[in-house]
C-alpha cells in the first residue's frame, strides 16, 4: 500500500469514528479500490434526523481541514432528508437516513468486489 493511500485509509477511519461519536449508525468504511480507480475510500454511516446528519457532515468537515485532507471537491444533498454526499477526491462521506441507506446496503451486505475476491470493508463500528 502506498503512504498516500494508507494516509487516505487512516483518515477515512477517523472520519467513521467521528461520525459514529456523533451517534452515527451502522458506520463503515469500504475499500473502493477494487471497484474504482477514481475513490479509494467510502465512509458510510447513518442517521437518524436531517439535523443529526448535518452535524455529522459538518463534524467531518472540520475533521478534514484539520488534518490537511485535500480540499472538498464536492457535496451533495445538504438540505437532504435522506443523504448527504461530502466528496474529498479519494474519500467520499455518505451520511444517510434510514430510508435513504437501504440502496447502498447491497454493496455492504455483499461485502466483495465484483470479482467476489477482495472484502471492502475495511472497519466499522457497532451501532
Amino acid at each position: 500500500m502506498t503512504a498516500r493511500r494508507q494516509a487516505s485509509r487512516e483518515l477515512a477511519c477517523l472520519a467513521a469514528k467521528t461520525a459514529a461519536d456523533f451517534k452515527g449508525k451502522s458506520t463503515v468504511v469500504l475499500d473502493m479500490t477494487p471497484v474504482t480507480p477514481i475513490i479509494d475510500f467510502f465512509v458510510v454511516t447513518t442517521a437518524t434526523s436531517g439535523r443529526q446528519m448535518r452535524a455529522i457532515a459538518e463534524d467531518v468537515e472540520r475533521l478534514m481541514k484539520g488534518r490537511g485532507s485535500r480540499p472538498r471537491v464536492g457535496v451533495e444533498g445538504r438540505d437532504s432528508e435522506t443523504w448527504i454526499l461530502q466528496d474529498y477526491g479519494d474519500i467520499v462521506l455518505h451520511v444517510f437516513s434510514p430510508e435513504g441507506r437501504e440502496p447502498a446496503r447491497r454493496l455492504e451486505v455483499a461485502g466483495r468486489s465484483p470479482g467476489g475476491s477482495r472484502q471492502l470493508v475495511v472497519a466499522s463500528w457497532p451501532t
